[in-house]
């Protein structure tokens, strides 16, 4: 599918609803429908008003769909009070994040941002009680890590997700952002200092820093562009209530910043998707893995240069069958996440692809 089209298709919610949507064949249509299924943008392309007399099937499917993501969504937030109950017992001082923050401050319109799992911060000194308390709740992690075991919190952000039997993933964060992208986290402080007590939530600026640290730096832009929406819902929602929105100096993404106001002027202007918002949109999704993986495939990225190499998924477990590994998937990616040991990299070494 041409990228353009693709572009409009998804974005043109957010300029005139009852413009017409771009034509598309029976291929393109299905792979519209695995992206917008994706990407959780089900809400957001169900409120253009041509979609059911242009597309009646794909609106039939989006629709149905849409309602599977409602129905998991109350589930979720079901779960979340009984946490929440146990929480407050025990005085831990919580905070939501993304979808779960969003759905709280009812940002959205209802049933249209849905979200996959429950992001919720702690302080890093109540870890363990909290890691305790989901224990005593049901929640496992699905690699059988030990929830007791909290010596590798130096080397990550998060503790590994943790499932119910309800299937309702939990990231449980004790900082913000990555300790390889930032050794001292730019956003954790400020979120307990200025976050919404009674509804548990960051406050405006600290939503905008994280969706954008979220997308651009911390996934490096291949999740989709869900938080594009989110971002230009918050702009609004800050200009509506006259509070002065800025981000975090720290996180160096003050152009893609400029950029996102700028495409947020543009939604209130115009009435189609113009040359110019294309432009910002492109630039800011120029590295969305839009893509479905080749089968038996995994990716293996680079920081720095954001080179990929390809390599067989099932050659190298066949050649590493009594080799100790892990791996696991990334729900919210879709996307083979291995985790690599030391023995499994000095095998690797010996092993001709």
């Amino acid at each position: 599918m041409h990228k353009k089209k693709e572009i409009e298709f998804i974005f043109q919610s957010l300029f005139h609803k009852n413009r017409e949507l771009p034509f598309l064949s029976k291929q393109e249509e299905e792979k519209i429908y695995y992206k917008i299924s994706q990407f959780f943008l089900t809400g957001f392309i169900l409120d253009n008003v041509c979609l059911k007399s242009q597309y009646p099937s794909l609106h039939s499917k989006l629709s149905a769909l849409n309602q599977n993501f409602l129905m998991r969504k109350l589930l979720m937030l079901n779960d979340l009070a009984d946490i929440e109950k146990e929480f407050s017992k025990r005085k831990i001082n919580h905070i939501l994040l993304k979808g779960a923050a969003y759905d709280r401050i009812n940002l959205h319109k209802d049933n249209q941002r849905h979200f996959r799992d429950i992001d919720i911060l702690v302080k890093e000194d109540d870890l363990r009680k909290a890691v305790n308390i989901l224990s005593s709740l049901g929640y496992r992690n699905e690699n059988q890590y030990s929830l007791t075991r909290l010596k590798y919190i130096p080397q990550n952000h998060q503790m590994p997700v943790l499932i119910n039997k309800n299937k309702t993933q939990i990231d449980l964060h004790f900082r913000i952002t990555k300790p390889d992208i930032y050794k001292r986290c730019p956003l954790t402080d400020d979120f307990f200092k200025n976050y919404e007590i009674h509804t548990k939530t960051p406050d405006i600026n600290s939503l905008v820093s994280h969706a954008m640290y979220h997308a651009l730096q911390h996934h490096e832009q291949n999740q989709g562009p869900l938080f594009i929406f989110d971002i230009l819902e918050l702009i609004k929602a800050s200009k509506a209530s006259e509070i002065p929105l800025d981000i975090s100096n720290e996180l160096n993404l003050s152009i893609q910043y400029k950029m996102l106001i700028e495409f947020a002027n543009h939604t209130n202007k115009k009435e189609f998707l113009d040359f110019e918002s294309y432009s910002l949109l492109k630039e800011l999704s120029n590295n969305f893995l839009w893509e479905e993986a080749p089968e038996d495939k995994f990716f293996i990225f680079s920081k720095t240069d954001k080179n990929k190499k390809n390599l067989n998924f099932k050659i190298i477990f066949n050649k590493l069958n009594n080799i100790k590994y892990t791996y696991q998937i990334d729900f919210f990616s879709f996307r083979f996440v291995l985790v690599l040991f030391k023995e499994f990299f000095n095998s690797l070494k010996k092993i001709r692809l």
